[in-house]
């Protein structure tokens, strides 16, 4: 997609959902060193999903990564999840956290 055809569906997302706040997504390459400057980006694709602040990062929902639905539980759920099995149970754990919804911008390396 262009950045053109990008903006049109982040524009369509905040119209269609006023009220969401918007977290856009930095690709870690478009920050190649730790000067105190700005970097330059694209505006990438953009959708509305659910996402939940852990102590040092923020995970974005996915029912099918046990390795973040296991990082999500230990970080946000319950501490006594830790032996879970890995079936149904742990799942529900998971799909009962916190979650909120957000619209997410990916920024990509710019396209000059």
């Amino acid at each position: 997609m262009s950045q053109q055809e990008n903006l049109r569906e982040l524009f369509a997302l905040i119209e269609a959902n006023p009220n969401l706040p918007i977290i856009p997504l930095v690709d870690s390459e478009i920050v190649a060193d730790c000067n105190l400057q700005r970097w330059c980006g694209s505006w990438g694709s953009a959708s509305v999903k659910e996402f939940l602040p852990g102590s040092e990062r923020i995970f974005f929902r996915d029912d099918e990564d046990w390795d973040e639905i296991e990082a999500a539980i230990n970080d946000v759920g319950p501490k006594a999840t830790v032996d879970f099995p890995w079936d149904d149970e742990l799942l529900a754990a998971y799909q009962a956290l916190p979650w909120r919804k957000a619209i997410v911008v990916n920024v990509n390396l710019p396209e000059l």
